[in-house]
């Protein structure tokens, strides 16, 4: 019974606490690979940048170079806290698929984080579809009837998946499949 009454106090709260079930947090992210000019003295590096989005928050961006005070995990763990991220609140992580960029999200809020490839990524990864079957097409197959049947379904796919149709992208790819 007293539980029940902290719960509902706290629920009615314009200062509540208990705020893990909240939206879920998106971070999305990606790195790049400075290159030194060729003959100086310097060496390749790696820079991660960021944005962190939670619903009624402006974004939050963020980036991380090497030979800096504050680690990359500790950048990001700040970088939530400020957007309002408590520890059992849901995150989200996009990125170009870098396991590396989700296992540092992971360790900062030392907890589980939904993965997503994002569009970009994959469209670029039908593209690889797009020309296979170009190839393929071009060829001295004697047979290409299935391939040019599939070709009208390839060549409307990342159209499809950029501009976020994902039940006809879904559709298109099983029946290039099958």
């Amino acid at each position: 019974m007293l539980f029940r009454s902290i719960e509902a106090h706290d629920n009615a709260s314009p200062h509540r606490m208990s705020r893990a079930r909240a939206t879920p947090i998106t971070v999305s992210m990606d790195g790049a690979y400075i290159r030194a000019l060729p003959g100086y003295q310097t060496r390749h590096f790696e820079v991660t940048i960021g944005r962190i989005d939670a619903d009624g928050r402006p974004s939050r961006h963020f980036a991380v170079a090497p030979n800096v005070v504050a680690s990359r995990v500790s950048t990001v763990g700040n970088a939530l806290r400020a957007q309002g991220w408590q520890p059992g609140r849901e995150v989200i992580v996009l990125s170009d698929g870098d396991p590396a960029l989700a296992g540092t999200v992971r360790s900062a809020v030392r907890g589980p984080v939904k993965h997503i490839l994002d569009w970009f990524h994959i469209s670029m990864r039908a593209r690889h579809v797009e020309q296979s079957i170009t190839g393929l097409l071009g060829s001295a197959l004697p047979h290409k009837g299935p391939l040019s049947y599939a070709s009208l379904d390839i060549d409307r796919l990342r159209h499809l998946i950029w501009n976020g149709y994902a039940e006809e992208a879904h559709q298109a790819l099983r029946r290039v499949a099958y």
